[in-house]
């Protein structure tokens, strides 16, 4: 955890995010909970997989889509239907939805130039751009923990599967 902390305290305050100190818990907490869902799946994926290049050439096909599912290069509403599911695998999609509405939620004027050919006067305009609910704070929280007990159960899982079957 201590490794999430250093390089959330660091980039938080040098990217210029809201100087609020709650806002900045925040931003810690979700960076412990995105790295240890990280972890958690990558050790499940080790687990499963024979070898380490194995693991290594198995993980980066599901974290690239996990990543490009999870809201951040892609709005949530552009997805096709058949593909919706990944979403709700991904940590970072709850954890974009957390940062998102932390950063905009308590921004009240945006000043916008005259040479913007998009302007959102406030920070819900963004949320709503977006297609991110406020509403939904606390429950991506909650999701965050449950997908890290998730990996962390199905590696214990496949720990387990995989030493009956040697022994």
């Amino acid at each position: 955890m201590l490794i999430p902390v250093i390089y959330c305290t660091i980039g938080y305050w040098l990217t210029g995010l809201v100087k609020l100190f709650d806002a900045f818990i925040i931003f810690v907490a979700v960076g412990i909970l995105v790295g240890n869902n990280a972890i958690a799946f990558g050790s499940s994926i080790g687990i499963v997989a024979p070898t380490i290049n194995a693991a290594f050439n198995l993980n980066q096909p599901f974290v690239i889509l996990f990543l490009t599912y999870g809201g951040f290069y892609l709005n949530v509403n552009s997805i096709a239907d058949y593909f919706i599911w990944i979403k709700y695998l991904s940590w970072f999609f709850y954890a974009n939805e957390i940062l998102q509405v932390n950063q905009w939620e308590k921004v009240s004027n945006i000043t916008c130039g005259a040479n913007e050919t998009v302007c959102y006067f406030n920070g819900r305009e963004v949320l709503e751009s977006l297609n991110l609910n406020p509403a939904n704070f606390r429950l991506d929280f909650l999701w965050l923990v449950l997908l890290y007990l998730l990996w962390r159960v199905l590696g214990f899982l496949a720990l387990t599967i995989r030493t009956k079957l040697r022994y």
